[in-house]
């Protein structure tokens, strides 16, 4: 008895990782261009970085990612451009494998590769 509450005790505190920590990769882009990113962080905390390959030409620009799997008022999580600018989103998850963000731009779904 004594060694199934240690184990349960030591599994409780063993961090697990966040279900949204991982490579992503963008679902169904338009020709030309994609995103992929790689999340890590804990808790609630997001943090990262990416790639995104800009129409018509394919263009390269990378990003960093920050914010929280929290539902806030407004944006939860930002990509931070190379160029200096910046590009805020709502996080949403549906599952364990894929990864909704949104602003009134664009709509990003994202798969775990």
């Amino acid at each position: 008895m004594r060694w199934a509450l240690l184990a349960a005790f030591l599994a409780g505190c063993s961090g697990s990782s966040v279900e949204w920590a991982g490579k992503w990769k963008q679902d169904n882009p338009p020709p030309g261009s994609s995103v992929e990113m790689t999340l890590t962080g804990n808790g609630t905390t997001i943090r990262g970085s990416g790639v995104e390959l800009r129409d018509p030409a394919g263009i390269e620009v990378t990003f960093t990612v920050s914010g929280t799997s929290q539902q806030v008022p407004g944006y939860g999580m930002t990509f931070d451009y190379a160029d200096n600018s910046a590009e805020g989103f709502t996080f949403s998850q549906p599952d364990a494998n894929n990864i909704t963000l949104a602003n009134p731009r664009r709509t990003l779904n994202f798969t775990r590769q």
